[in-house]
């Protein structure tokens, strides 16, 4: 573990706070806690939103009704992703409770790697949801569901967004937008109808515009003054006079690549693994054979030590890097043997058939331990 901690330093990696993130804010929230003033809460989740992409909108563009609100520097969980977030946000528990561990996850109940927010649909439809341990892959929204028992509840989710471990359950609602605009008119509508305790609301085009064009970019920089410009002037007047709380924050910032390791089924390091590894752009889990290890080792410190580190997957579960150091016997398969950190600017990637086939490669990433990754923006208003 020493070795593993002296890495973290090296690198200048930022490691999760739990007690002090999207996860515990939304723990908080659901235990009616001192988060904001006024008895009813909305939970705005940006999708992409880094502290740092925050900050330079705010000094490059006039927005000036922010400086009326304290923003404060939060931590997401790990790894700093999308998929991983919203499991963590809408079960009320650490990655190493529900067991999404990245965009692609192993899956014993289906014998192969899978992108379960993605494929939920397809893999409902083909196999049943209950068949083949589907529920065990995409967790239960527990705490929403349990925020529901004595709260209305509504979730606000784009139009292609399928929300599975919700569906079919009367005591929450589920609305879709088309469009920011769309969206923010929604919200103004269902202040002023005053029907819900809490909403949950969840923008998505920030992120895609730091894939496409970078996560300090102008585009990047534009689409968060956009978003906030139109929240002042279409949702604001109307929040100030409601008993609402808007609760801004994210799942996780970006940071800029500029340097891809592509790893396929040709690659020599599939000759020490029983199969594909899995996980996310900055991490990756594997299946180690358990006699070709040390190969494993010497191939990575030859050729990949300037961009990834290569660590026993129990060293770092057992710093609490997922939130437990313990992992439950019935999830801790999808964490692997060993697992690969990317460094710096660098990006992993295992072209999965029929799953992520790449036109072209992205230029903001995340899910690895950079600040620009972890640090998060919380603004109540």
């Amino acid at each position: 573990m020493n070795d593993f901690i002296s890495e973290v330093k090296e690198n200048n990696f930022t490691l999760p706070n739990y007690k002090n993130s999207n996860l515990s804010i939304i723990k908080e929230i659901a235990n009616k806690g001192k988060i904001g003033e006024k008895k009813k809460k909305i939970l705005m989740l940006i999708d992409g939103l880094g502290y740092n992409l925050l900050s330079k909108a705010l000094s490059e563009r006039k927005i000036d009704f922010i400086k009326n609100y304290k923003i404060e520097k939060i931590s997401t969980v790990f790894p700093s992703t999308t998929a991983v977030a919203l499991a963590s946000i809408e079960t009320g528990l650490t990655p190493s409770e529900h067991g999404i561990v990245g965009w692609h996850v192993y899956s014993k109940e289906l014998g192969s790697v899978v992108a379960p927010y993605r494929d939920s649909l397809a893999l409902n439809e083909k196999f049943k949801f209950d068949h083949l341990g589907i529920r065990n892959i995409i967790p239960e929204a527990k705490l929403l569901l349990k925020m529901a028992e004595n709260r209305n509840v509504m979730l606000l989710f784009d139009k292609s967004i399928e929300k599975p471990q919700c569906n079919g359950n009367n005591k929450i609602r589920i609305d879709k937008y088309t469009m920011q605009s769309d969206m923010i008119l929604k919200l103004k509508n269902e202040v002023v109808k005053d029907e819900y305790d809490f909403i949950y609301v969840y923008h998505f085009l920030i992120d895609s515009i730091e894939h496409e064009y970078g996560p300090i970019s102008e585009a990047s920089i534009n689409a968060t003054a956009l978003l906030l410009n139109e929240l002042e002037n279409i949702l604001l007047p109307t929040l100030e006079k409601s008993d609402y709380n808007l609760i801004i924050t994210a799942d996780h910032g970006h940071t800029k690549v500029n340097k891809w390791l592509i790893i396929d089924s040709k690659s020599k390091i599939m000759n020490y693994l029983y199969g594909p590894p899995w996980g996310d752009a900055r991490i990756m889990f594997m299946n180690v054979i358990p006699k070709y290890e040390n190969d494993l080792r010497k191939y990575v410190a030859e050729k990949y030590s300037k961009y990834a580190i290569l660590e026993e997957s129990d060293t770092v579960i057992s710093t609490g890097i997922f939130g437990k150091k313990k992992i439950d016997e019935k999830i801790r398969y999808r964490f692997g043997t060993h697992i690969l950190l990317a460094k710096n600017n660098v990006a992993l990637d295992y072209s999965y058939p029929n799953i992520n086939q790449r036109n072209k490669r992205p230029i903001g990433i995340h899910s690895g331990l950079s600040e620009d990754e972890m640090v998060i923006p919380l603004i109540i208003i």
